[in-house]
């Protein structure tokens, strides 16, 4: 059996269960099952290939639908025959043939979307030039139910004022997802600490810092409710190596220092963004000396040399101090991304590399982030001492 589509009637399910989530703006009034009879018109030489194959009998299984707008998605339009091959209009290499355009990018674009391998039965979101990893791929079934739980979630949307399906920047359960993340954080850390200083996580019942705080500082309303919801530990004071947790009196220190002529304020309000797209430092890194530590960008690695060009990360940070930055791109549904900001001006640390399978890809979520860091503190690889995680901030 197939490891990527182990069930066609399964992934079939997971299709229609979408095609009942459309809101009715999108009119569907009836549906059927004719795109294999399409397929077999628009394309017989396609047809004939794919013979046999899962794909064939999971297209036999889905729902088809007429409307003016074919989007599934906010990001993906439905299944259409004619579709299936317009990855070739790009230079892709002949041993790249085994594929079908299975969800085409919704976007004016129309430069990529979800491809399906026909030999391996896995799939991924893919714009061309250039063509996904070998580990960018995943089954099918995975693609479909990440799209009905940001469905579910409130993520995708029918947005009345603009006439047209959309995705949020976040939703609650971004924010429960990240809350939760870190309530088993800060219980592993917890759970290592000497015995004299180990106490329950989240004894402390005060949040890390309060909601009017975090709103006179102008920070992103995901990091506001964040900060305002997690609750600060009574002992621990190193999330990570080198990695502390604001008081508020470092907060407001923080924000008072910033001069309103710097880079980062003079960015932002040059472009005029609102407060969904301005990345904030959510948690500070120190030196091991307990001291701020800005960021430099003094010889460095790859990937850090372009950081105070005007694409580069240095416009973003505070008073160019490290740590780890909340990086939203809501325009993909993105609003909890997080990016860890090293000392050389690098962002490599814990970041999802390469293609997210379901979508147009953005930073690694906050939640995954703190779950990230749970692992290292569980295996053994970050130390846990008196005063929470130990070791040197690199």
């Amino acid at each position: 059996m197939s490891a990527g589509l182990t069930s066609a009637q399964l992934c079939a399910n997971l299709h229609n269960s979408l095609v009942q989530r459309l809101p009715r703006p999108i009119s569907v009034q009836q549906t059927s099952r004719d795109l294999v009879p399409r397929l077999q018109t628009q394309q017989p030489d396609l047809y004939n290939d794919l013979e046999g194959t899962r794909v064939l009998e999971y297209l036999s299984l889905i729902d088809n639908y007429d409307a003016v707008d074919t989007r599934l998605t906010p990001q993906v339009r439905k299944p259409d025959p004619t579709n299936f091959l317009d990855y070739r209009d790009f230079d892709v290499g002949s041993e790249y043939r085994d594929h079908i355009l299975l969800y085409p990018d919704a976007g004016s674009g129309n430069s990529g979307g979800v491809i399906y391998d026909t030999a391996t039965d896995l799939a991924t979101w893919a714009f061309f030039p250039p063509w996904p990893r070998a580990d960018e791929w995943v089954p099918l079934e995975v693609i479909l139910s990440q799209w009905i739980e940001q469905w579910d979630s409130g993520k995708f949307f029918w947005d009345d004022e603009i006439g047209s399906l959309a995705v949020r920047s976040w939703v609650p359960k971004d924010v429960d997802d990240a809350v939760n993340a870190w309530d088993g954080l800060m219980g592993a850390i917890s759970a290592r600490m000497p015995p004299t200083t180990s106490t329950p996580p989240n004894q402390a019942a005060e949040p890390i810092l309060q909601r009017p705080q975090l709103e006179r500082a102008m920070f992103h309303p995901f990091a506001t409710v964040f900060l305002s919801r997690a609750a600060r530990p009574a002992e621990i004071k190193w999330i990570a190596p080198g990695i502390s947790i604001w008081t508020k009196a470092s907060f407001a220190e923080a924000v008072k220092s910033e001069p309103t002529s710097s880079t980062r304020r003079q960015w932002i309000n040059d472009r005029r963004f609102e407060l969904e797209q301005i990345p904030v430092l959510l948690f500070p890194a120190v030196t091991s000396g307990r001291e701020e530590q800005p960021i430099r960008v003094i010889d460095p690695a790859p990937g850090a040399a372009d950081f105070d060009n005007e694409w580069g990360f240095g416009k973003f940070t505070l008073n160019r101090r490290a740590g780890l930055y909340f990086f939203p791109h809501p325009e993909a549904g993105g609003g909890d991304g997080v990016i860890v900001l090293k000392d050389d001006g690098n962002d490599d640390f814990g970041q999802r590399r390469g293609r997210c399978p379901w979508g147009p890809g953005y930073p690694t979520r906050l939640a995954e982030m703190l779950e990230k860091w749970k692992t290292l503190v569980e295996n053994g690889t970050w130390r846990v001492g008196e005063e929470g995680v130990e070791g040197e901030w690199r």
